[in-house]
């Protein structure tokens, strides 16, 4: 896609006062406001696909039949200065919320690939209401 390559090269022609690579070459924001899926996606990075599994990218395309849109990989959200990952609120589509994808995210037996959320545990400031943090240490 014309945007996967675009977006890239937009970034890197960043000044590096605004924003910095690391030593892999991958840009540093200082603030990364990440929401997340049921499913545990995180920006376009769904579970078991070519994009979440992507390391060498800035910038992935994804394909899906109804839409397509980019996103920033894997490693350039966890190149971020600070990571915060809000989850809030139910539906009746969702009457559990986000817990069971929060709970997945934070303390499941997930890896990057199956759960995309899971990869920002460790690095993120998890901003959650009373609904998405109910399953947590149960």
């Amino acid at each position: 896609a014309k945007e996967e390559e675009a977006y890239p090269a937009a970034l890197k022609a960043l000044p590096a006062d605004v924003c910095p690579p690391n030593a892999d070459g991958v840009p540093v924001f200082d603030l990364s406001l990440i929401g997340m899926g049921t499913d545990g996606h995180i920006g376009s990075l769904y579970p078991n696909t070519p994009a979440a599994a992507e390391r060498e990218k800035l910038v992935v395309s994804v394909v899906k039949p109804a839409s397509s849109s980019i996103s920033l990989s894997l490693p350039v959200m966890l190149a971020s200065k600070r990571i915060v990952v809000a989850s809030a609120g139910k539906s009746e589509k969702y009457p559990l919320g986000k817990a069971e994808g929060v709970k997945r995210a934070v303390e499941g037996d997930e890896t990057a690939d199956s759960f995309p959320a899971s990869a920002l545990r460790d690095k993120a400031l998890w901003i959650l209401d009373q609904d998405s943090a109910a399953l947590l240490g149960k």
